[in-house]
């Protein structure tokens, strides 16, 4: 972890290591900022981040369960963190679901109650889910070695504190080589040019295994 946080010039770092073929999160912060570790888990690391001018935001990243029957664990333990926020309070992450029937493609369709289960979840804790720039999808693997299954499991969430706070919050599906997942990048603003954009980005959720790909510090770099 210090060998990572040094190499992409990063100030603090929190891992949750992986286990078996899937999971695995870190959480980084640039010198300036502040994290203070409220839990964590295989599932999330919840932070407080202080920003260099003193705001404080709660701020959760997430990774939902792979099989389907424990996936409503995931929603309880999004139930339990909420109880826990005060102010801000935003969630990026895997969540390993999705909200609509056209957030996925080439895979067998999804039964609307296990949807519906995830939309309860965000709605019942005060969470929306924000929009998004860039390919539809941010996952995409081959069923049957022959159909590409692309499915939209990454998003970034937020609760109302937040959302008045900034208004214009779109979250960035950004491409990577050697990876079925796509890397998301949450800007705070979408009126600035995009050059500019990611200059103005919060980044506060990392895919451990993103450290892998040789362009991985030059992104964070450019964040």
């Amino acid at each position: 972890m210090e060998r990572v946080k040094h190499h992409l010039g990063m100030n603090m770092a929190f891992v949750v290591e992986q286990v078996g073929m899937g999971g695995g999160l870190m959480m980084l912060c640039k010198h300036g900022w502040r994290m203070n570790l409220l839990s964590s888990s295989v599932g999330h690391i919840d932070v407080i981040i202080h920003s260099p001018n003193g705001d404080a935001f709660h701020v959760t990243g997430f990774y939902g369960h792979f099989e389907v029957h424990n996936r409503k664990h995931s929603w309880e333990l999004l139930r339990r963190l909420h109880h826990g926020v005060n102010g801000p309070w935003l969630v990026l992450g895997d969540f390993y679901e999705v909200l609509a029937a056209e957030e996925q493609r080439g895979c067998r369709e999804r039964p609307i109650g296990q949807m519906t289960q995830f939309k309860n979840a965000i709605s019942d804790y005060s969470l929306i889910s924000f929009p998004f720039k860039g390919y539809p999808f941010t996952w995409a693997g081959r069923r049957n070695e022959s159909i590409m299954t692309e499915v939209r499991l990454d998003r970034g969430l937020a609760n109302a504190d937040l959302l008045n706070q900034f208004p214009d919050l779109l979250i960035q599906h950004l491409d990577t080589v050697g990876s079925n997942y796509k890397p998301i990048l949450l800007n705070v603003s979408t009126n600035l040019p995009q050059q500019q954009g990611r200059k103005n980005a919060l980044r506060f959720q990392f895919e451990q295994m993103w450290v892998q790909e040789a362009s991985c510090k030059e992104v964070v770099n450019e964040a």
